[in-house]
């Protein structure tokens, strides 16, 4: 390009018309001086390479001197040396390339723009559920960052890297070992009496001799803390109740989930029955959250015989929400989970 640049710039100033002469007949030195380049044989490989891809064309003389061949009233009509006149007569072609060029940097620009967001609601989503990011979701965000560093990064690998976030977010969320939720009302209170039961074997046991006369003095066990357990408790309640109202749901699903991993999984996992993309249904679980979320999926299977578009009208749903307004015919409301 910088060869080229240098015959370009002993072109006369000014607009570019037909009847002008279109060919670069300055001295090599000339050349080599403007390109900066020192070496006259990396001039002239890439004049032969420019003349190769059909940019310029060379015209040589006998003694292979590039000078003006014929002159008339005192003006050079014709000369030997680099023709350029194949660089303008492709000009149209090269002015669609750029603006195809344009075109798809600023589609690259615009998935990776949606990939990046893509990839910070899952893990603002995996943080709310989990409680910290997954191992395998901080290196798989790693993988997805380096990739999208790379220049020779095509739309189509990036459409390819979308469907991969999906499948990666599907996996996190189906496959990953349940871990335990609150525990239900029956089990918090046989914790809480046999933990009360321990407390008083504790109690008794400090009065418990030891020979030589001494007393042992045993620690006090922790106190029980009973207002966290009562917020489990009706947390627990009303996932509950929640979930056996959801009649679609239930009648797929035999038993209730076991942790907020597994009830993730069976929320995306119904949430493409329905025809819904992972994103949008990540999206609205964080904005809504499991219960409200159940409550809006169930909704959409009851009438989905009279629903075209799942995914607008769940958008729908969210929208009028936001805007404080009941949705799911009443069901969910702001401020109620």
């Amino acid at each position: 390009m910088a060869v080229l640049k240098a015959h370009l710039s002993v072109l006369p100033e000014g607009p570019i018309t037909h009847d002008m002469l279109l060919i670069s007949y300055a001295k090599t030195e000339t050349i080599q001086r403007r390109a900066k380049i020192s070496c006259p044989r990396t001039r002239h490989r890439c004049e032969q390479r420019l003349a190769g891809v059909g940019v310029i064309e060379l015209k040589r003389s006998n003694n292979c001197k590039r000078r003006p061949s014929q002159k008339r009233r005192s003006q050079v009509v014709d000369a030997y040396g680099v023709d350029l006149r194949p660089l303008f007569r492709r000009l149209p072609e090269f002015q669609k390339l750029k603006q195809e060029i344009e075109l798809e940097e600023e589609a690259k620009q615009n998935i990776a723009d949606e990939i990046k967001h893509q990839i910070c609601e899952l893990q603002q989503t995996a943080c709310e559920l989990f409680g910290s990011l997954p191992k395998r979701l901080s290196e798989f965000v790693r993988l997805v960052a380096n990739a999208l560093r790379r220049v020779s990064l095509t739309s189509s690998d990036m459409g390819k890297l979308k469907e991969a976030i999906e499948d990666e977010c599907s996996a996190l969320f189906v496959h990953e070992e349940p871990q335990e939720m609150a525990p239900a009302p029956d089990e918090l209170t046989a914790g809480n009496d046999a933990e009360s039961k321990t407390s008083q074997e504790h109690i008794l046991a400090d009065k418990t001799s030891v020979p030589g006369g001494q007393n042992v003095r045993h620690k006090e066990s922790s106190k029980t803390n009973t207002e966290s357990c009562a917020r489990l408790s009706d947390a627990q309640r009303t996932f509950t109740q929640v979930w056996h109202s959801c009649s679609s749901i239930v009648s797929m699903y035999e038993h209730p989930p076991s942790s907020s991993k597994s009830l993730a999984g069976v929320i995306l996992e119904f949430s493409g029955f329905l025809g819904l993309r992972h994103n949008q249904a990540l999206t609205t679980l964080q904005a809504w959250g499991p219960c409200n979320m159940l409550l809006a999926l169930d909704y959409i299977a009851s009438r989905i015989d009279r629903i075209a578009q799942p995914a607008g009208y769940l958008s729908s749903m969210l929208r009028k929400w936001r805007n404080g307004e009941p949705v799911a015919a009443g069901r969910i409301r702001p401020g109620k989970f």
